[in-house]
């Protein structure tokens, strides 16, 4: 024979049963409704997920181009002579990446045993004709 025992609660009650002024969820007043709260927080949450989204993006260019400045900048420190080919080859990876990128903006130099590469661009973030100005910069050098 097995017996079930039930320890009481420090208050004297029974556990597993609601207290007696206890409504359940589906009698409650506001059930089936949603609050102005809920929708500003989602509102939110979206904006911040398409604006995370865009800057996202912006990074993973930046760091495509990046990786294609330090090649650049190590093909150029093995054979100086070829600066120009190594600004073109940047400015090809920017038309593919579709940054906004243009030639006075790409400083490829090779003098007095160093090889340097500098690019630099602005791109814009935003939403509803709000923008945020993002500002990249590369900067990669190399001895010859």
């Amino acid at each position: 024979m097995v017996e079930v025992v039930r320890f009481l609660r420090i208050d004297g009650k029974e556990p597993g049963w609601p207290p007696a002024d206890f409504t359940h969820p589906s009698s409650h007043p506001m059930k089936g409704r949603v609050r102005i709260g809920g929708l500003l927080l989602l509102l939110f949450l979206a904006l911040a997920v398409t604006l995370g989204v865009q800057a996202l993006t912006a990074y993973a260019d930046y760091l495509a181009l990046a990786e294609t400045v330090r090649l650049v900048v190590q093909d150029i420190s093995l054979g100086p002579q070829r600066v120009e080919e190594g600004a073109q080859r940047i400015l090809a990876k920017a038309r593919e990446l579709q940054l906004p990128l243009s030639e006075r903006e790409v400083v490829v130099q090779a003098e007095s045993g160093k090889v340097s590469a500098r690019v630099r661009w602005q791109q814009s973030i935003g939403l509803w004709g709000y923008t945020i100005p993002l500002t990249f910069e590369i900067n990669e050098s190399r001895s010859l």
